[in-house]
């Protein structure tokens, strides 16, 4: 055991022309009763109000940058690469914080060397949507919402995003990190209130292409196969989620 409450939480939060979106993310942010905090702002160049927003608040900030960039998940790869943090945590713009991270980073908290994510529950559109166990990953899910994991960032864990698609970078990561036996601690709390479903979440069959490219690499044709079943609704998802 360990004492959490010395952990350095990095949350990092990509925005783009959500003024009004950021203002609330970053109200949650700072009303943590947890301090140990790095907050980091990546504006890809924003032509709203956000740059008046990010400066508004510029002393709560660790940094910010506001600059064109190459999509969300480069953005995302840009502040991975200046988080100094022992835990990193994605919250987007118009995202929220459901619960004090200080219920998870607590005094006593086992924090064993092999675990590479915390995840637990979301609310989106006023439903608590449970997160799921680890065995989905093997066919196309991740187990809850970006919003709600916290990756160690440690080298050995390679906390980086493909860029090599457009979509499901976010799955490819946290796929990664499972076929390398790394441990992933579920925490019963709603930790995030997310404002949509996400860049990954609303897709054609064509632009899912690299999510089966991804569960092919890493699963097989097996891997594909569940999850064209989960798809059509033979897998259910339902039965891998944690109960209320």
């Amino acid at each position: 055991m360990n004492n959490n409450q010395n952990c350095l939480i990095s949350i990092i939060t990509i925005n783009y022309n959500n003024s009004k979106g950021l203002e609330s993310t970053i109200h949650s942010v700072i009303n943590q009763t947890y301090k140990n905090i790095e907050f980091i702002i990546i504006d890809g160049g924003s032509k709203d109000g956000s740059l008046g927003i990010i400066k508004k608040y510029q002393d709560n900030l660790s940094y910010w940058v506001s600059e064109a960039d190459n999509g969300v998940f480069n953005a995302m790869n840009k502040g991975i690469k200046l988080a100094t943090g022992d835990w990193v945590i994605f919250m987007n713009s118009g995202d929220i914080f459901s619960c004090d991270i200080s219920s998870i980073f607590h005094d006593g908290f086992i924090d064993d060397d092999n675990l590479a994510i915390i995840y637990g529950d979301n609310i989106f559109r006023d439903k608590v949507n449970k997160a799921l166990s680890l065995e989905p990953i093997s066919f196309g899910h991740i187990m809850a919402c970006h919003q709600s994991m916290f990756f160690k960032n440690e080298p050995r864990f390679t906390i980086i995003y493909s860029e090599k698609f457009k979509y499901y970078s976010e799955y490819e990561l946290v796929a990664r990190l499972y076929i390398q036996n790394y441990d992933f601690l579920y925490v019963p709390l709603t930790i995030s209130t997310y404002e949509d479903g996400g860049i990954s979440s609303t897709l054609t069959w064509g632009a899912r292409i690299p999510k089966y490219f991804w569960i092919f690499k890493y699963f097989g044709i097996k891997g594909v196969f569940k999850s064209i079943c989960n798809k059509i609704g033979i897998i259910k998802l339902d039965k891998y989620r944690f109960v209320q």
